[in-house]
């Protein structure tokens, strides 16, 4: 099963994420403030090129919007693969496409991920980050079941 069109749009959202996360000290995705951790991709609008945005469908995507200081807790625990960008699960494999960050070599990739396997990427990332503050309200899991 091949990601298809849906290749090039996340392509094009990874390489300019990628781009803002090298220009960012420490080096972390962008980061919205004052929304929630899970937001809808096109909030991106104006961090993402106009071209871009263009492609991306309205809630087709998900993008996981932590403050610099968590994905730098996330860096420091060594959590490797970090979903920073989804799409809903498609309808017969229930797999779904993603942008990962690899906190280690900082290489961002776009790929099909499996349900199990994203429900367990993300509840480690929210589970890593709790331990981290002290604060058991920090949620990515539940904030991606409201945003559905």
């Amino acid at each position: 099963e091949e990601l298809g069109i849906e290749n090039d749009i996340l392509l094009e959202v990874g390489a300019t994420l990628k781009i803002k996360y090298y220009l960012s000290t420490p080096k972390t995705p962008p980061y919205l403030k004052g929304q929630g951790p899970v937001v809808p991709l096109e909030k991106l609008r104006g961090v993402l090129p106009n071209e871009t945005m263009q492609k991306v469908l309205v809630g087709k995507y998900s993008y996981c919007n932590l403050a610099p200081d968590m994905w730098s807790k996330l860096r420091n625990r060594g959590v490797a693969k970090c979903v920073v960008v989804w799409g809903r699960p498609r309808n017969t494999t229930g797999r779904r496409p993603v942008i990962v960050a690899d906190l280690k070599t900082d290489v961002f990739n776009q790929l099909l991920m499996g349900g199990d396997e994203f429900r367990r990427s993300l509840l480690e990332m929210e589970r890593v980050l709790r331990q981290e503050t002290g604060d058991d309200s920090v949620s990515l899991f539940n904030e991606l079941e409201r945003n559905r």
